[in-house]
């Protein structure tokens, strides 16, 4: 092999490399976007469910008088 052909292979074997860690990346990233985005969600549905408890004892206290 010439000193060209092996520097050709390293050259492919480094994009390759790289290619997959960006790969990963992205699917990372995405991950950590969905899972935040749902945490979100978790803590507003929480409130609201919280809220509405509370709605329904104060109106449930008032039609029993």
């Amino acid at each position: 092999m010439s000193a060209h052909s092996v520097s050709a292979l390293n050259l492919r074997g480094m994009l390759k490399i790289i290619l997959i860690l960006l790969a990963i990346w992205i699917v990372l990233s995405i991950i950590g976007f969905v899972v935040e985005g749902l945490f979100w969600l978790a803590v507003i549905g929480l409130i609201l469910f919280v809220g509405t408890a509370i709605y329904g004892a104060i109106k449930g206290r008032g039609s029993k008088a």
